[in-house]
């Protein structure tokens, strides 16, 4: 069975036992608060002319409609009947807006992941799975003797105090904005119950979804039909998560070995994209928050392409597209202090406990290594079956990487071909779309790379003979001799290159 490294859920347990430990503290109340989308704005500082951004027109586009005419999105179906230009422009702009109202909705899982897991507000056991299935709800006096129920509510009460006064904790800072901006106060005893019953209830609500994207993925390993392609649009509708973790990039270093043999790269690779590059903010395996928020795509896949001898260190560029402003502003951060000469560290933990595979351990020692040198990694403050390792990338390698906001899915970029990317990488990013978006986002990058270019995902993108893109070759990478754990890398080039 091919390797497959998302998983659905953090938790198999029912999600009314959590629900009755909650309910018997408060009245959650379920209906979480809307709030208009947040606004985001573009780095300062574009490695391409603002002006070459735009939406993607209805002539672009007509391609993936003939492909998808029995599929179309309900509200599209008249517009393309009446090849209405107008309509169609409106469509894809109201999408923009929805998948970055998303964002929202992966920062409120994050946020319930840092409940679950988080270290650096709290001395309270994590939550284990294995807590939280022994935890006993039944009666709030039964819920006060318990492990796993005292420490959801110590968690529940440690959080809320966290987010209302979160000094210079830069997670927690965030939070208390995001939550400030759906109009929560944290001043008054009730006002601070309303804050720990949105905790509440936001936990119940991503385990809820959990176990519907889990029961989605079990079905689409039943089915075994187009396993792999149903796999890689179950969270069409989720909320949209920046987190991002290191062996993703062992499977793109991987994949990039590959190619090469492949003779699918070209001698030396000097313009790469990165789409949503991610931050990790509280890691949803390992529930990490010892260290600052940190980015490590960019820097890994530097360093892979270097060791590879398929890049020049001084010559070679990154250009990351997000549509998230937080991810753009850390860029555009670490590039504003190392202009003033900082260096950026990023920590790559890795856990103990987890038989990994000799080469992913191996991927683990070296990472980073090539451009970088090795620095004191810091420490969880509590015992943790962790192995510790940082490095330090000078500032000229920060320099090397720009942040873009780009939404890929609806927006192109339209640069000549001398300015066209070598290589652009997604990981864990496609998922979040259902077929026919997946199929705009190929029309709309198939004109950003360069006459042979390479897009390298570990999402199988529809294959249909009108697409811009075609599927030229894969590799499979496994992490640890866990089932299911590892990454498909497909390579995907223009139909119409050579």
């Amino acid at each position: 069975m091919m390797p497959w490294s998302r998983r659905a859920t953090r938790f198999s347990l029912e999600p009314g036992v959590l629900s009755l430990l909650i309910l018997s503290i408060f009245t959650v109340n379920l209906s979480w608060q809307q709030s208009s989308a947040q606004k985001y704005t573009a780095s300062r500082r574009l490695p391409i002319p603002a002006d070459s951004i735009r939406f993607i027109a209805f002539a672009d586009a007509d391609p993936v409609i003939k492909a998808f005419s029995a599929d179309l999105p309900e509200e599209l179906v008249h517009a393309v009947a009446a090849h209405d230009e107008s309509e169609w422009d409106k469509y894809v702009r109201g999408k923009d807006r929805e998948i970055r109202e998303r964002l929202r909705r992966g920062d409120l899982d994050t946020l319930a992941n840092l409940l679950l897991f988080g270290t650096s507000y709290t001395v309270a056991t994590p939550l284990t799975a294995e807590l939280l299935k022994n935890i006993h709800a039944q009666t709030a006096r039964t819920a006060s003797s318990d492990l796993g129920s005292r420490a959801v509510l110590r968690r529940l009460d440690d959080l809320t105090a966290g987010v209302a006064r979160p000094r210079t904790n830069e997670r927690l800072k965030y939070f208390h904005d995001l939550l400030a901006g759906q109009q929560y106060r944290f001043e008054t005893p009730e006002q601070l119950f309303k804050v720990k019953e949105f905790l509440g209830s936001n936990l119940l609500r991503m385990i809820h979804e959990d176990t519907a994207y889990a029961a989605a993925l079990a079905e689409a390993r039943r089915v075994q039909k187009n396993e792999f392609q149903k796999r890689s649009q179950v969270f069409a509708q989720r909320g949209i998560s920046l987190d991002t973790s290191l062996f993703p990039n062992y499977a793109i270093e991987k994949a990039l070995l590959h190619a090469k043999q492949q003779g699918l790269l070209p001698t030396c690779v000097t313009k790469v994209g990165i789409i949503g590059p991610g931050l990790d903010v509280v890691n949803k395996d390992e529930g990490l928050d010892f260290y600052p928020e940190q980015t490590i795509q960019p820097f890994l896949l530097a360093d892979s392409l270097v060791r590879l001898g398929l890049a020049d260190p001084q010559q070679l560029q990154i250009t990351t597209f997000d549509i998230s402003r937080l991810v753009n502003q850390h860029i555009a951060g670490i590039r504003a202090r190392a202009e003033h000469g900082s260096p950026y560290t990023v920590q790559l933990p890795i856990r103990s406990d987890i038989p990994w595979t000799p080469q992913a351990l191996a991927y683990w020692k070296h990472a980073g290594l090539t451009l970088g040198r090795t620095a004191v990694p810091l420490k969880s403050s509590r015992p943790a079956p962790l192995k510790y390792k940082a490095v330090t990338f000078r500032p000229s390698q920060a320099l090397r990487i720009q942040p873009v906001d780009l939404d890929v899915v609806y927006q192109r970029a339209e640069v000549p071909e001398s300015e066209r990317w070598d290589l652009i990488i997604a990981t864990n990013m496609f998922v979040y779309y259902g077929g026919f978006d997946q199929a705009l986002a190929m029309s709309n990058l198939a004109p950003m790379l360069r006459t042979s270019g390479v897009l390298l995902t570990n999402d199988v993108l529809p294959e249909r003979p009108d697409l811009a893109l075609r599927a030229v070759g894969f590799s499979e990478t496994p992490y640890s001799f866990r089932p299911n754990d590892g990454d498909r890398i497909t390579a995907y080039q223009s139909r119409w290159s050579q």
